[in-house]
């Protein structure tokens, strides 16, 4: 099973007027881009996630969002794609928590407790 392109499509258009994202096929599933970093992934089930690090993943786990599998990814909460204000807050945070890991600040980042 891939990604829909139905949601695919859904995602691109919540995402185009807050970040300058690219989008890459990958495992069945689309990491999706910023500057070169990851910040977020749609599964082949149509999920999205966000990347998280110690600083973000509270929010996320307050939220009852899912790990996906045992990487640094959370998924977003149910109306996140619905509000543009918080679903602005979840791109910027997964974008810090991406750019903290890739410079070395992810430490504990590795989504394993």
């Amino acid at each position: 099973m891939a990604t829909s392109e139905d949601f695919l499509a859904f995602v691109q258009e919540r995402f185009s007027p807050l970040v300058s994202a690219s989008y890459r096929k990958m495992f069945g599933g689309v990491g999706i881009f910023e500057e070169g970093t990851m910040f977020a992934l749609i599964t082949s089930g149509d999920e999205l996630f966000f990347r998280v690090d110690d600083a973000t993943r509270p929010g996320f786990e307050d939220a009852d969002s899912s790990q996906f599998m045992s990487m640094p990814y959370f998924s977003a909460p149910a109306d996140a794609l619905e509000d543009t204000g918080p679903l602005t807050l979840l791109i910027e945070d997964a974008l810090a928590a991406s750019k903290r890991a890739a410079k070395g600040h992810g430490k504990g980042s590795s989504g394993a407790r």
